[in-house]
């Protein structure tokens, strides 16, 4: 059983590395057939080819033994701690041979660690990471010194493992390991996260010029235009005559209103009403108005329900008061006022323009106000015929005539009842108010009443 296990935790790792190293065979085999560029970069010296086919291919080798290496140390800690030859208690000691194994391990995963920061230096001439490909000021100035300095760390911490695994003292690498944890965060985190913010930012473009042409370069060669000759002395002539083109006809299309700009706008000069607003945003349309074509952006005034308090967050509010939107909005395509504004031939409310006479309440629009049923005040429950109700129940709510209903319900006086004042009166049949009741005795019609349920 035991050799089984360890067989098949071995095919496991061995089979999952191994399919993950599969999947870059087309790096591999552009590096096995890889040819010269015949150019070399600026910064390195190096041929071209080397940043296309080679350090790819030894990214993809030192990954995969940094994760085979890896997998190896914390299984042969596991396995050294199962079979003793690794104590923590009562205080830690490892064997020999245990120590050999796990120091050498160690030293080669620090080792490739240091070589993949020596590699990380040469990436930052492909990086893709800016708005501009390539290294930048910072990147050259600031990250390229700390992965030279990380690597040597590196380096210098797989010596001290070597050098634990024969002595058997282990203070030393683990100060290293912390040294190099730190080191990482501070020179290749913070520092140049520093230098970009306070020495490039200020300075930008005298810094980055020369970075920015590298790029421009190797662009034009990539494409073979690094020969091309430009020629920008020549004279050019033309037919027009001053003021040909100052024409209302050619130039009364042409737009100079952004509608996905100006909404906000359009909403802070025209909204009027806290429950009012340009949901759907402003379209832009045209319109013969008086003999002629007028681009016009323009959209309506419609309801939104969110720009009430939460005092006027009522059933009354949301059914039989706001429910509708007001008027339009229509705005020049092509005219600003002098302080750079959009100029209206249709607002405010109530409307004023050259629309003319039109229903201005908008009950229908692209984007609807809806409430959230959990929002809406819960009616009471309604009772089957043959529910049996209590005593107490039937002596609350007797039954009533509907004119004795219509009575208390307008005469309702409780406080907290959104429907006493709702009612509407004729001056055939005026009702008189009531002084406030203790009870509500309008519960089993007034469902936004919070007192309608028994208790």
């Amino acid at each position: 059983m035991r050799r089984l296990a360890f067989w098949g935790v071995a095919l496991f790792f061995g089979f999952s590395n191994g399919a993950r190293l599969a999947t870059e065979w087309r790096t591999l085999l552009q590096f096995l057939n890889r040819s010269s560029f015949g150019q070399v970069d600026p910064q390195f010296g190096l041929d071209i080819s080397f940043f296309v086919f080679v350090l790819p291919a030894l990214k993809v080798l030192v990954s995969f033994l940094m994760t085979v290496t890896s997998i190896g140390l914390v299984a042969a800690i596991i396995v050294s701690y199962l079979y003793g030859t690794i104590r923590l208690a009562p205080r830690p000691h490892a064997s020999k041979q245990a120590r050999l194994q796990t120091g050498m391990m160690a030293a080669c995963l620090s080792l490739f660690i240091g070589v993949n920061y020596w590699l990380g230096r040469y990436e930052l001439l492909t990086s893709d990471s800016g708005s501009i490909h390539g290294a930048m000021y910072s990147d050259i100035n600031a990250t390229l010194p700390a992965h030279s300095i990380l690597a040597v760390i590196s380096g210098l911490v797989a010596v001290l493992f070597v050098v634990a695994a024969f002595k058997g003292t282990w203070r030393l690498p683990v100060t290293g390991v912390a040294v190099t944890v730190v080191a990482a965060l501070v020179l290749a985190g913070a520092y140049p996260a520093l230098v970009e913010q306070f020495r490039v930012r200020p300075n930008q473009r005298t810094l980055e010029s020369p970075y920015i042409q590298r790029n421009i370069d190797a662009t034009l060669a990539a494409y073979g235009l690094d020969n091309v000759d430009y020629q920008t002395n020549y004279d050019a002539a033309t037919t027009a005559s001053a003021g040909q083109f100052d024409n209302d006809a050619l130039t009364s299309q042409v737009r100079l209103l952004d509608p996905k700009v100006i909404t906000k706008t359009v909403q802070q000069l025209q909204q009027s009403r806290l429950y009012y607003g340009f949901n759907s945003g402003m379209k832009v349309d045209r319109y013969n108005v008086g003999g002629e074509r007028r681009d016009t952006v323009i959209s309506v005034r419609e309801l939104n329900l969110s720009g009430l308090s939460a005092e006027q967050q009522t059933w009354v509010n949301q059914h039989t008061v706001y429910t509708h939107g007001y008027g339009a909005v229509a705005a020049y395509g092509n005219q600003l006022t002098s302080d750079g504004l959009p100029s209206y031939w249709e607002q405010s409310v109530p409307s004023v323009g050259e629309m003319g006479d039109y229903e201005e309440r908008v009950y229908s629009a692209p984007v609807r106000p809806t409430t959230p049923s959990s929002e809406l005040p819960k009616a009471p429950t309604r009772r089957s015929s043959t529910t049996r109700m209590t005593p107490r129940w039937v002596a609350r709510f007797p039954r009533r005539s509907p004119a004795t209903v219509a009575r208390l319900w307008a005469t309702c006086g409780t406080s907290s009842c959104t429907r006493s004042s709702s009612v509407p009166r004729t001056s055939s049949s005026p009702l008189r108010r009531t002084r406030p009741r203790k009870s509500c005795m309008t519960a089993t019609l007034c469902c936004a009443c919070p007192r309608s349920r028994p208790t």
